[in-house]
């Protein structure tokens, strides 16, 4: 089993100032044996 606990995506602009930059924080991912989990973006 994998565990991740405590990750942030963020995506935006973070140069261009506040409210701009959004994401997912503070989760956590617990993948089992045979399981696959996909994370996707455009960057």
């Amino acid at each position: 089993m994998i565990k991740l606990n405590g990750v942030t995506f963020c995506y935006g602009n973070k140069d261009g100032g506040a409210g701009n930059e959004t994401g997912v924080k503070n989760i956590g991912l617990f993948v089992e044996a045979g399981q696959c989990v996909v994370l996707c973006g455009r960057f």
